[in-house]
Parts: structure tokens; C-alpha cells; sequence
């Protein structure tokens, strides 16, 4: 797959205008943290530490970041985390009743019967090697109905 570039234009920080958040993640990938930082910078991107994350300075709002702990219908019962945020994706880890968990952003998908009732919020709660995990917001309390982390649209995370 190419993206109009060669690995010595990345190398050389020559690419011009500023690369949308989708090969921002490709060229984190390509070339590790620290040296995609370093060009993204340099192209507008505001990047969190080791380049995890980056957006386009003055479109979005830094990440924010939420919090919620797993309530299921009680200690025996354990919540799925999904590969994408579907109830027919495959199950990569499970998360105890209580479990606190870190919602680095979220977005909408199936909606699903929760503690609360119906939801279509999942939330990624972050990746087991390099599968993404999102879990139903219905069975995470956050305080809230609605979002309490940025959308995951308007990031990198979550995209595998």
C-alpha cells in the first residue's frame, strides 16, 4: 500500500501539506515514535508523549480522557471487550465486575441492552498486543449518558 510518499521524504520531514490523522498513525507505525512526532510537529500536529496519539493543531481539541469502572449484574459476571465495537467481534479480554477502566475515546456502534438500558456508546479502553478493545458503555459506569472522552473519529485510536 502506498500513500504518495517515499520512506526518504518521511526520513527528511518534507511532506507538504500537513498528512491527515489516518497517516499520521501509518507513519507513527513506519517510523517509530519518536521520529513521526518529530515530523508531524513540524507539519502543525500537536502529538501526546511517543506519539500514541496526534490531531491537526486548531481542529481538535488535546484528547481527553475518561474513566468508568465495570458494573456488571454482579462479581460472577464479566464484561467482553470487543476488536472493534460490535457484539459479534472477537473477544480478546474480559474485565471483572469493578474493574476501573481508562476511556481514551469513544464512539457509536450496535446498540446494546446495558446496566443502565439501551446504548449504542462503546468505549476504547486501549489494545491487548495489537488488537484494539472497545467494551458497551452500557456496562461501564462513567457518570453520564452521554460521552465523557473525546470521539474516536476525531483521533487515531481505536482504528487497529
Amino acid at each position: 500500500m502506498t500513500f504518495g510518499f517515499t520512506s526518504q521524504s518521511v526520513a527528511n520531514a518534507s511532506i507538504n501539506p500537513p498528512v491527515p490523522s489516518w497517516l499520521a498513525k501509518y507513519l507513527i507505525k513506519a517510523r517509530g515514535p519518536g521520529v513521526a512526532t518529530a515530523i508531524l510537529q513540524g507539519q502543525g500536529y500537536k502529538c501526546l508523549p511517543l506519539g500514541v496519539v496526534c490531531w491537526l493543531e486548531g481542529s481538535y481539541d488535546p484528547p481527553r480522557w475518561g474513566k468508568g469502572t465495570v458494573t456488571t449484574a454482579g462479581p460472577q459476571y464479566y464484561l467482553n471487550a470487543r476488536a472493534w465495537p460490535a457484539t459479534n467481534a472477537p473477544i480478546p479480554r474480559t474485565f471483572r465486575n469493578g474493574w476501573r477502566l481508562v476511556i481514551f475515546c469513544q464512539t457509536t456502534g450496535p446498540a446494546v441492552n446495558g446496566r443502565w438500558g439501551w446504548t449504542n456508546v462503546w468505549d476504547y479502553v486501549g489494545k491487548l498486543g495489537d488488537v484494539p478493545m472497545f467494551v458497551s458503555d452500557g456496562f461501564v459506569y462513567t457518570g453520564s449518558n452521554g460521552f465523557v472522552a473525546g470521539d474516536c473519529a476525531s483521533t487515531n485510536y481505536g482504528d487497529g
